[in-house]
């Protein structure tokens, strides 16, 4: 095996085992947070509404995307 092969199965490797503990842990929020939710057609009112609660503060969004 040459030196790219081997830093290559490291890499996938160590993802694998980030997916696996993130898998296994769950999905984690601070308190005074409220928890992760999926967003779907079924709770975008309930998104609506604690976004617009958050008013004057700051607030991010972060979309992911399968593709």
């Amino acid at each position: 095996m040459n030196r790219q092969t081997k830093v290559a199965l490291v890499l996938a490797g160590a993802a694998l085992l980030l997916i696996a503990a993130w898998y296994v842990r769950g999905s984690y929020t601070p308190s005074g947070q409220p928890p992760l939710t999926v967003l779907g057609q079924g709770n975008l009112n309930q998104f609506h509404a604690a976004f617009d609660t958050g008013a004057g503060v700051p607030r991010l969004l972060l979309l992911f995307s399968p593709t």
